[in-house]
C-alpha cells in the first residue's frame, strides 16, 4: 500500500502492464530513505569525503553494500557509513588534512610514504584506503611544507627560522617535518606578524 500502481483495464492484468508514477516512485524512496535510517549515494560520498570511483571500489571491496536499490539509486545503512568512515581515511579527506593536491598525494602515496598504514584489498586493488588512527597519529607529529604554506601567509621568515635552528626535514628529499619543531617557529612568525603588521 506504499506505492500507487496504475493500469488501463480494472482487472489490473497482465501484471506486466503496471505503471507508476515517477512522483510516486521518488516520495517512496525518500519514504523509505528516512524510515530505515538510509544515506543515497550522494550523501554517502560526501559523509566519507571521497567520490563515486571510490564508493564502486568500495562495494567491489564489500566494505559497502547497499541495502536496497531503486534503479539508479543506492541506499546505504547509515551506521554502516559512519563505521567506515570512524575505520578508514581515504585520499581526498586526507589531501585537504596535508593542504596537498591529488596528484601531489598520489606521488607520495606510489613513494610508499603512508604503506605501513595502507590497506589493500583483494577485489579492489587501486582503492587507497588507510587506517584512520594510524593516520591521524602520523599526522599529530609531522607536517609537510604544503601545510605550513596553507597555515601562513609568510613562509621566508619561515624558512629562515627553520635554518637558523637547524630544523631539517625528517627525510633529505622530503618536505616533511616533526611538528614539534616547526610548531614552535611558525607560532613565532605569526606573533611577529601581530607586532608588526
Amino acid at each position: 500500500g506504499k506505492l500507487p500502481a496504475y493500469h488501463h483495464t480494472t482487472s489490473l492484468l497482465p501484471l506486466t502492464e503496471l505503471s507508476f508514477a515517477f512522483e510516486d516512485v521518488q516520495d517512496l524512496a525518500d519514504v523509505l530513505k528516512t524510515e530505515q535510517d538510509w544515506f543515497n549515494k550522494y550523501e554517502t560520498q560526501a559523509y566519507l569525503k571521497t567520490n563515486a570511483r571510490v564508493l564502486r571500489q568500495l562495494m567491489q571491496a564489500k566494505l559497502l553494500n547497499p541495502s536496497f536499490r531503486l534503479g539508479q539509486k543506492l541506499f546505504f545503512p547509515r551506521s554502516q557509513v559512519f563505521a567506515l568512515q570512524e575505520r578508514w581515511i581515504f585520499s581526498g579527506e586526507m589531501g585537504k588534512l596535508l593542504h596537498l593536491p591529488a596528484i601531489s598525494l598520489s606521488r607520495l602515496i606510489k613513494q610508499g610514504l603512508f604503506a605501513e598504514f595502507t590497506s589493500t584489498f583483494p577485489d579492489a586493488s587501486n582503492l587507497n584506503c588507510f587506517d584512520r588512527k594510524a593516520f591521524m597519529a602520523w599526522h599529530e607529529k609531522h607536517i609537510l611544507l604544503a601545510e605550513m604554506k596553507g597555515l601562513l601567509s609568510n613562509l621566508n621568515t619561515l624558512s629562515r627560522l627553520l635554518q637558523l635552528y637547524d630544523v631539517e626535514p625528517i627525510l633529505d628529499s622530503s618536505q616533511i617535518y616533526l611538528r614539534k619543531e616547526v610548531m614552535p617557529l611558525m607560532l613565532e612568525v605569526v606573533m611577529n606578524e601581530q607586532d608588526n603588521p
